[in-house]
């Protein structure tokens, strides 16, 4: 944990295989804990860092703190990956390299353990500067996510360019998987579409029972959200672990999800161990497909931040 002088804390939050019931990771997200109004979370702070040059020193404290705690990790905590976000500004700095490797080196944490998540305005912001970032982080052996999937750019073309090892699927559409033919079509495409370029598929913001069936049914592999767990500190880790892997794997109905139109179309199967990348027909007509349904939906439907140099990285301890 970070010094009690540092008002900066990472809170952490399961990743779990929609398969199993069991976490395969967590995921990194910073909190304030504000002097007088208390524990804020990214949303209320990211942007004023952002606005004010802070969030590289404060995504290089988080790089590093989050490294170090998941070295220390234990119990049913022991092995998981870890996820950091990563802002466009820091992806597209001429040392982002060298942050992540000091990070590494400075833990010990095995880069494989380690996946870096960027939003699709992140890749899209300076296409040349994050292609020479993506590919030399995945040369480095960490997993690079697409955060917020299909709220950013409609071109998919960086799927193929960039070395992705995950899509994440935006709460937005995960809210309403169990409830709405538009949103239940979208992820369906999007899982579709992580298949088809070797990805991994994760759905976000997942609160219910129903939600879970319904992404599981889709062929989604992995998920997060309040169903399980929110993110919380280091110390509670093991314990909301074991909590969480009590939820009840619902079963496979085969249901095929129609399109807002009406029409049917194939449930995308689950792959079996690591998913390959199909072939380009294939992928051209997943992207056609998420395209259209994206788009058939969505016509319907200074303050002052404490300073991360002050904050100094320690262990974390359960």
């Amino acid at each position: 944990m970070v010094r009690a002088h540092c008002e900066l804390v990472l809170h952490y939050q399961p990743v779990i295989d929609l398969h199993t019931g069991r976490a395969v990771g967590v995921e990194a997200l910073a909190r304030w804990q504000h002097p007088e109004r208390g524990l804020l979370a990214p949303e209320q702070f990211i942007p004023v860092a952002e606005s004010s040059g802070l969030v590289v020193p404060l995504g290089r404290w988080a790089l590093t703190q989050a490294c170090l705690d998941a070295v220390d990790f234990q119990g049913p905590a022991e092995g998981l990956t870890v996820a950091v976000n990563l802002s466009a500004r820091h992806l597209t700095q001429p040392d982002v390299l060298d942050h992540v490797q000091d990070a590494l080196s400075r833990s010990g944490l095995a880069a494989h353990r380690l996946i870096l998540e960027v939003t699709e305005s992140a890749v899209m912001e300076d296409e040349e500067a994050a292609a020479t970032a993506l590919s030399a982080l995945s040369r480095l052996g960490v997993g690079i996510a697409i955060d917020d999937f299909g709220t950013g750019y409609s071109s998919l073309l960086y799927l193929r360019r960039y070395p992705i090892t995950a899509l994440k699927l935006d709460r937005a559409f995960v809210a309403g998987v169990s409830l709405s033919r538009d949103d239940e079509a979208i992820c369906s495409s999007v899982v579709s579409l992580a298949h088809a370029v070797g990805a991994t598929s994760i759905a976000e913001g997942v609160e219910t029972a129903d939600q879970y069936a319904a992404l599981r049914d889709c062929g989604c592999q992995q998920a997060q959200g309040f169903l399980w767990s929110p993110a919380v500190p280091v110390a509670d880790l093991s314990k909301v672990l074991l909590a969480s892997s009590r939820i009840a794997i619902p079963a496979l109905t085969h249901r095929t999800p129609p399109t807002s139109g009406g029409a049917e179309r194939p449930r995308p199967r689950p792959p079996r161990g690591q998913p390959q990348p199909a072939p380009a027909g294939r992928l051209a007509a997943c992207k056609e497909q998420c395209q259209s349904t994206v788009q058939r939906a969505s016509d319907r439907t200074r303050e002052h931040l404490p300073d991360p140099g002050n904050c100094t990285q320690s262990a974390g301890a359960y």
